[in-house]
């Protein structure tokens, strides 16, 4: 699965250097680590080219409590399959 995940990412144009070791430690770590933010900041960036977006979500930086960004992070997608249980019991 991961080596799928990685491939998708590379052909989406996602250059920064993953492994699967790394992207699973992303996986089940908190969704505010700022690696992993920084996936989803620049997906949200694609994606609002894409589709003509006005709004997108910015990386974790220290200012941004871990809270906070759970709340952002759950309300991403509105329906809940589209997290794992990890994410859904963090937040």
């Amino acid at each position: 699965m991961e080596c799928d995940i990685l491939d998708n990412l590379d052909h989406l144009g996602y250059h920064e250097e993953i492994t699967d070791d790394v992207l699973v430690k992303w996986l089940n770590a908190s969704p505010a680590s700022p690696e992993f933010s920084r996936l989803v900041s620049w997906l949200s960036l694609e994606l609002k080219a894409l589709c003509k977006l006005e709004e997108h979500v910015n990386p974790v930086t220290e200012d941004l409590l871990e809270t906070h960004w759970n709340l952002l992070y759950t309300h991403l997608c509105a329906h809940k399959e589209c997290f794992g249980e990890n994410t859904l019991n963090a937040a």
